[in-house]
């Protein structure tokens, strides 16, 4: 890409017609130029814009400039100033944009347009004003008594003697090829959560509150919770029925509240966080419920608690086959993440529907 060229605007034997703008930076063997039949002094005052301005003193204001009639009144030197520094600045600009026309053509340049009125003293002039005083000036000597500007300089049949060089040829339009290393197959995202399954009755899936939005429902509220104290539990007041109950008569559990009750050891709590990871060129994707990371007098981790919640209907060893292997999963992304030992991490699944709640993962 980086030695690929497209070809320019320009083409033999091609009229373009284009802007004076458009036009700089370019060159033609022969350049024409129609001049506008209506032409203002190259100093006419564009009183358009406010400007930036400075009194004698060297203090800068914004100012649009005021009529004629207010600048011309005695003691406003300062606008006198003003206006006249702009139309210098206006006048030279102009002469700037004719002077990128002109100067565009390599053999011949033609100029069309009205004879210009008389040049006035002490007013300036309009550009084809100022081109027929230059070329009356260029060539007073070969023009005798005659007012009139000569309509040409140099040579009228140069074309005759112009040969045009040949076409370049074309450059390759097409890069050259390009060698592209085979692409590594992409990663494919593994939800460790999806492993694991849950039958649900029919009489149960278009209930109000199913078994999904249940178990989001128990996840936001075990997010909320950081520490378990003396004070007794309130339940929000937007939650279902059935979300209340549960977490109301687990919290009430000991060995739920001794589970979450603040140890006295340094710790950081992790809840409801999410995780990517790469794994032996796997891409492992999920979400913490909630992990205590136990540390010592440094900060490093010594061992951790990587618990899971759950609200699935079934006894205990159902749901321990159907959710370890996502555990696993999770502990292994774990110590990954706390460069941790595996078996520092003990894994807790947490079933609200159970009398004894608190499962511990061997």
């Amino acid at each position: 890409l980086e030695e690929y060229k497209e070809a320019g605007r320009s083409a033999p034997r091609a009229v373009q017609v284009m802007t004076i703008h458009k036009a700089k930076g370019l060159e033609y063997d022969m350049v024409v130029i129609p001049l506008p039949g209506r032409q203002e002094a190259l100093d006419a005052l564009d009183n358009s814009r406010i400007d930036l301005w400075q009194n004698r003193e060297g203090e800068p204001f914004l100012m649009k400039l005021p009529a004629d009639e207010i600048r011309n009144v005695p003691g406003n030197e300062t606008l006198v100033a003003a206006a006249e520094h702009k139309k210098m600045e206006g006048a030279f600009e102009e002469l700037c944009v004719w002077y990128v026309a002109m100067s565009r053509a390599r053999e011949a340049l033609y100029l069309f347009g009205h004879e210009p009125k008389k040049l006035e003293p002490e007013k300036c002039p309009t550009f084809p004003q100022l081109v027929a005083a230059g070329l009356k000036r260029l060539n007073a000597a070969g023009v005798e008594n005659s007012d009139a500007p000569p309509t040409m300089l140099g040579d009228p049949f140069w074309f005759e003697k112009f040969h045009p060089k040949p076409p370049e040829p074309d450059p390759d339009l097409l890069p050259k090829a390009i060698v592209v290393p085979t692409r590594s197959p992409s990663l494919e995202k593994f939800r460790p959560s999806d492993e694991a399954h849950q039958i649900i009755r029919g009489s149960q899936a278009f209930l109000g509150t199913n078994a999904t939005a249940l178990g989001s429902e128990i996840h936001t509220l075990f997010q909320s919770l950081e520490w378990l104290t003396e004070e007794p539990w309130t339940a929000p007041k937007n939650i279902s029925q059935e979300a209340r109950e549960l977490m109301e008569q687990s919290l009430s559990t000991p060995s739920i509240r001794e589970l979450f009750r603040k140890p006295n050891s340094s710790l950081t709590l992790w809840r409801e966080q999410s995780f990517d990871l790469v794994i032996d060129k796997l891409w492992l994707s999920g979400c913490f419920d909630r992990v205590v990371i136990f540390r010592d007098a440094q900060g490093n981790p010594t061992h951790a608690d990587l618990i899971d919640f759950k609200t699935d209907q079934g006894g205990r060893e159902k749901l321990i086959l159907s959710h370890r292997p996502q555990l696993e999963s999770y502990r292994r992304a774990l110590s990954r993440i706390l460069t941790l030992p595996e078996e520092k991490i003990r894994l807790l699944l947490i079933h609200l529907r159970s009398s004894e709640p608190v499962i511990v993962l061997e």
